[in-house]
Protein backbone atom coordinates (compact mmCIF):
# COMPACT_ATOMS: atom_id res chain seq x y z
CA UNK A 1 0.00 0.00 0.00
CA UNK A 2 2.62 2.40 0.68
CA UNK A 3 4.37 1.61 -2.80
CA UNK A 4 1.29 2.38 -4.30
CA UNK A 5 0.94 5.56 -2.60
CA UNK A 6 4.21 6.51 -3.91
CA UNK A 7 3.78 5.89 -6.60
CA UNK A 8 0.85 7.85 -7.29
CA UNK A 9 2.77 11.11 -5.31
CA UNK A 10 5.17 11.27 -7.52
CA UNK A 11 3.13 11.14 -10.65
CA UNK A 12 0.74 13.66 -9.30
CA UNK A 13 3.89 15.98 -8.37
CA UNK A 14 5.12 15.74 -11.87
CA UNK A 15 8.84 14.83 -10.56
CA UNK A 16 9.46 12.36 -13.36
CA UNK A 17 12.67 11.69 -12.00
CA UNK A 18 11.24 10.00 -8.97
CA UNK A 19 8.61 8.98 -10.10
CA UNK A 20 11.00 6.53 -12.83
CA UNK A 21 13.62 5.53 -10.70
CA UNK A 22 10.87 4.42 -8.44
CA UNK A 23 8.88 2.38 -10.84
CA UNK A 24 11.78 1.37 -12.45
CA UNK A 25 12.96 -0.45 -9.27
CA UNK A 26 11.36 -3.84 -7.33
CA UNK A 27 8.12 -2.54 -6.15
CA UNK A 28 5.03 -3.80 -4.51
CA UNK A 29 2.36 -0.64 -5.97
CA UNK A 30 -0.72 -2.14 -7.19
CA UNK A 31 -0.87 -1.67 -10.86
CA UNK A 32 -4.69 -1.20 -10.67
CA UNK A 33 -4.48 1.76 -8.76
CA UNK A 34 -1.56 2.98 -10.34
CA UNK A 35 -2.07 2.62 -14.22
CA UNK A 36 -5.14 4.84 -14.62
CA UNK A 37 -3.47 7.78 -12.58
CA UNK A 38 -0.59 7.27 -15.15
CA UNK A 39 -2.45 7.04 -18.16
CA UNK A 40 -4.57 9.97 -16.55
CA UNK A 41 -1.43 12.22 -16.63
CA UNK A 42 0.35 10.47 -19.96
CA UNK A 43 2.74 9.25 -17.93
CA UNK A 44 2.82 6.13 -20.28
CA UNK A 45 6.48 5.76 -19.95
CA UNK A 46 6.38 5.38 -16.23
CA UNK A 47 3.65 2.93 -16.90
CA UNK A 48 5.65 1.03 -18.93
CA UNK A 49 8.90 0.91 -16.55
CA UNK A 50 6.37 -0.65 -14.01
CA UNK A 51 5.72 -3.18 -15.99
CA UNK A 52 8.94 -3.82 -17.87
CA UNK A 53 9.88 -5.01 -13.78
CA UNK A 54 7.07 -7.48 -13.81
CA UNK A 55 8.12 -9.10 -16.08
CA UNK A 56 5.15 -7.90 -18.72
CA UNK A 57 6.92 -7.21 -21.98
CA UNK A 58 4.08 -8.02 -24.44
CA UNK A 59 1.72 -5.14 -22.41
CA UNK A 60 4.09 -3.32 -23.33
CA UNK A 61 4.56 -3.47 -26.60
CA UNK A 62 0.82 -3.15 -27.05
CA UNK A 63 0.63 0.20 -25.09
CA UNK A 64 3.31 1.83 -26.93
CA UNK A 65 1.54 0.02 -30.46
CA UNK A 66 -1.37 2.17 -29.26
CA UNK A 67 0.30 5.54 -28.85
CA UNK A 68 1.83 5.05 -32.39
CA UNK A 69 -1.16 4.20 -34.12
CA UNK A 70 -3.26 7.01 -31.99
CA UNK A 71 -0.41 9.22 -33.00
CA UNK A 72 -0.31 8.69 -36.30
CA UNK A 73 -3.93 8.75 -37.24
CA UNK A 74 -3.70 12.85 -37.38
CA UNK A 75 -1.20 12.41 -40.40
CA UNK A 76 -3.17 10.00 -42.07
CA UNK A 77 -5.76 12.90 -43.27
CA UNK A 78 -2.35 14.51 -44.81
CA UNK A 79 -3.43 12.13 -47.86
CA UNK A 80 -6.60 12.18 -48.08
CA UNK A 81 -8.89 14.56 -49.92
CA UNK A 82 -11.77 14.91 -47.85
CA UNK A 83 -13.55 17.82 -49.97
CA UNK A 84 -13.77 15.80 -52.75
CA UNK A 85 -16.26 12.98 -52.07
CA UNK A 86 -16.07 11.66 -55.75
CA UNK A 87 -12.25 10.26 -55.26
CA UNK A 88 -11.79 7.59 -52.88
CA UNK A 89 -8.19 7.28 -53.99
CA UNK A 90 -5.90 8.41 -51.53
CA UNK A 91 -3.47 11.07 -52.90
CA UNK A 92 0.03 11.22 -51.59
CA UNK A 93 1.61 14.91 -51.20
Amino acid sequence: MTDTALAILFARSGDTTCLHSFLENTNSANLAAVEPVLLELGEVGALCALLRVRGDEGRILDIWQGCVLFCTLPFVSLFYHSSDTTNTDVDIL
